[in-house]
């Protein structure tokens, strides 16, 4: 079995997450719970809460915020574990800031030279 880690290709890290039915991280922004919780770029989540993620449209609708936060479950380099991110304090990061971080991070790479988009634009 392939095994996760910080030098394997973003194919081979979507090709793991599909082998293993769950969601490719491709970063968390920095000082959010899921960073302070140690959820790092090539981990897979398998589930959020205990329900299955297989799709990005399955991770969003399970993580409703209980008061203790949600459990996630991953694989990373081959090994199922358990992180718990914490319930957010103060206010969450604006859209803009999670679209400049996706780009910077190479998890959405925009045409070169394309804007990013305003919340505006995506509401």
């Amino acid at each position: 079995m392939l095994v996760l880690g910080a030098m394997h290709s973003r194919r081979t890290i979507e090709y793991l997450a599909y082998l293993h039915e769950g969601v490719a991280v491709w970063g968390c922004l920095p000082g959010s719970p899921s960073a302070r919780a140690g959820l790092r770029v090539g981990d897979i989540v398998l589930s959020v809460n205990g329900v299955r993620t297989r799709t990005a449209a399955e991770y969003f609708a399970a993580r409703a915020w209980t008061q203790a936060g949600m459990t996630v479950r991953i694989v990373r380099e081959g090994v199922e574990q358990d992180l718990i991110v914490a319930e957010p304090t103060g206010s969450l990061p604006s859209l803009e800031a999670v679209a400049s971080h996706a780009v910077e991070t190479r998890a959405f790479a925009p045409p070169e030279g394309a804007p990013l988009p305003s919340s505006r634009e995506l509401s």
